[in-house]
């Protein structure tokens, strides 16, 4: 293995370290998305799906 390459492998390791130890400080009880949410009612899927549309649409039209 050349020196570069385990530089790199070294560095990538202690960069997602360093990031998973911002993680941990930040939310100690774990990811947010491991907390279960409220589910969304009928009206707010709804909702998401016509701004979705809306969104979609737009982004054809080139309008984004």
């Amino acid at each position: 293995m050349s020196a570069l390459k385990k530089f790199n492998e070294t560095r990538r390791l202690d960069d997602c370290d360093r990031h998973l130890a911002a993680l941990h400080s930040a939310h100690p009880d774990g990811p947010p998305e491991d907390h279960p949410e409220d589910p969304m009612s009928d009206g707010d899927v709804l909702t998401a799906v016509k701004r979705a549309r809306r969104f979609i649409e737009r982004a054809d039209q080139g309008g984004l």
